[in-house]
């Protein structure tokens, strides 16, 4: 996973060193890439806050869109207690989990405490079969900048499928009497 993701960033060598750390898969590269997998959630969770921050600013209490206040749901206490009880039981479930382990992806999983070696990729992590093809292209091409392009016309080309699949009536409908004035004839 780090190698390939290492790899992403090859085309531009002052990027490498500043993100990663430098060219191979070494404690630099191991510690950005677990920073930025702690840090992420955080963030996520910033997010979510300065979302619901601006969403009750902006009143999203009017749910039936009345303009009579008989139909508009007041923000206080309804909509505050409503965050908090969520709130208290994401709480709950989370302090549940730290104190007994419930879920032994995050506690107690020895393969957690593998110590990491960036010249071999532990036998209990397996890519996804969804993205071999995109392993398999990054691998055929020696210079990494060439594999991000085949990489990239790859992706394009996969759209452009799924495009032709979706216009395709259209186009048929479009070309239908063309194709049949030309046989005709």
């Amino acid at each position: 996973g780090a190698t390939v993701i290492t790899n992403l960033f090859y085309w531009a060598p002052n990027l490498v060193i500043v993100l990663l750390g430098g060219y191979s898969v070494s404690e630099p590269t191991l510690q950005r890439f677990y920073i930025l997998h702690f840090i992420l959630p955080f963030v996520l969770l910033i997010i979510v806050v300065i979302h619901i921050y601006y969403l009750h600013r902006s009143s999203s209490t009017n749910p039936l869109s009345g303009i009579d206040s008989w139909y508009v749901t007041r923000f206080y206490p309804v909509v505050i207690f409503s965050d908090l009880k969520m709130l208290t039981t994401l709480f709950v479930v989370l302090g549940i989990q730290l104190t007994y382990g419930v879920i032994p992806l995050f506690q107690g999983d020895c393969d957690n405490s593998i110590v990491s070696n960036p010249l071999q990729t532990p036998l209990h992590i397996v890519p996804e079969w969804y993205l071999l093809t995109f392993y398999a292209t990054l691998k055929l091409f020696p210079s990494k900048l060439s594999g991000l392009i085949a990489m990239g016309a790859l992706l394009q080309s996969l759209i452009l499928i799924v495009e032709s699949r979706a216009l395709s009536p259209v186009i048929a409908c479009v070309h239908y009497h063309r194709v049949w004035s030309i046989i005709s004839i």
